[in-house]
């Protein structure tokens, strides 16, 4: 009798194991991001203009890229300013992600990215609000009040990109500012030179430029730059958002000293349903 127990427990093991690691038996998406041209443009009124071109090769046996989404600053965006492609052909199927907050998802339908094969998207967002800050640069150093953005370009998951991305990311301020005006900010976790290329585009405006050739998709890189607030209207200027992150810590801290027991509890119970649910959106999950 005893035997038979042993066997039913392994039995029973085996099959939760499976529902938890099942999906990773399934074609998954694996692809390298060639190349990477981003345009991020601060305009007049205060709005922001982005603009990507992506070089994706899709790896041999890989799910086709069927869908990619992209991430946004914010979802102060005007979905219906926006418009892509893929290798030169319109792509219809555009709609708030799914799966990134604060993005959106192009559907390439029957121009999908086959398993071996490349293809370049290009996509505008052409309207986002709500980028532009108050800058924490002193008022009385220089001479008037100034305004600062950072920005992040979009990343895919680390589990489907992989190698280097010749990249490149240039950032478009404002008309009206001479050159010695703005300030650019320290890039993070940029693998490139942290002073820019700059100079004046055909409009007159100053623009920094990053490059690198030994970037990837993968990684959150984040630039920035400081520009006379004069430049732009006042109403598009928000003040910088301030958090006590000390409340949220005491918070935990309290919590677990107090409801330890229950959390535990909580969680063991509750772990089947979520790896289920896990188990689920893994099957659903895309780039």
């Amino acid at each position: 009798m005893l035997k038979h127990k042993k066997w039913l427990t392994i039995l029973v093991l085996m099959i939760l194991l499976g529902g938890i690691f099942g999906s990773g038996s399934a074609q998954s998406y694996s692809f390298s991001l060639d190349q990477a041209v981003v345009d991020l443009y601060i305009n007049a009124d205060g709005s922001a203009t982005i603009e990507y071109t992506l070089d994706f090769n899709n790896d041999p046996g890989a799910h086709a890229i069927d869908y990619v989404d992209i991430g946004l600053p914010n979802d102060s965006y005007d979905i219906g300013s926006i418009t892509a492609s893929i290798n030169g052909k319109a792509i219809t199927h555009i709609a708030n992600s799914q799966y990134v907050d604060h993005g959106v998802e192009l559907g390439l339908g029957s121009n999908a990215i086959p398993s071996g094969a490349s293809g370049r998207v290009k996509a505008r967002i052409g309207l986002v609000h709500d980028m532009i800050y108050e800058s924490d640069l002193n008022e009385a150093d220089m001479g008037e009040a100034y305004a600062s953005f950072e920005f992040s370009p979009n990343w895919f998951g680390s589990e489907y990109c992989h190698g280097n991305t010749d990249y490149t990311i240039t950032v478009y301020l404002p008309p009206g500012i001479e050159s010695d005006e703005p300030r650019y900010h320290t890039p993070q976790k940029w693998p490139g030179a942290d002073e820019p290329q700059s100079g004046y585009d055909e409009q007159g405006s100053v623009f920094y430029s990053w490059y690198s050739p030994d970037a990837n998709g993968y990684t959150q890189y984040i630039f920035g730059a400081s520009f006379p607030a004069r430049t732009v209207p006042t109403s598009t200027i928000q003040t910088q958002p301030s958090f006590d992150f000390s409340i949220i810590g005491a918070f935990i801290e309290n919590l677990f000293e107090n409801s330890c027991p229950i959390v535990f509890a909580c969680l063991f119970f509750a772990f089947p349903v979520l790896s289920g649910i896990w188990g689920s959106r893994q099957n659903k999950k895309r780039k």
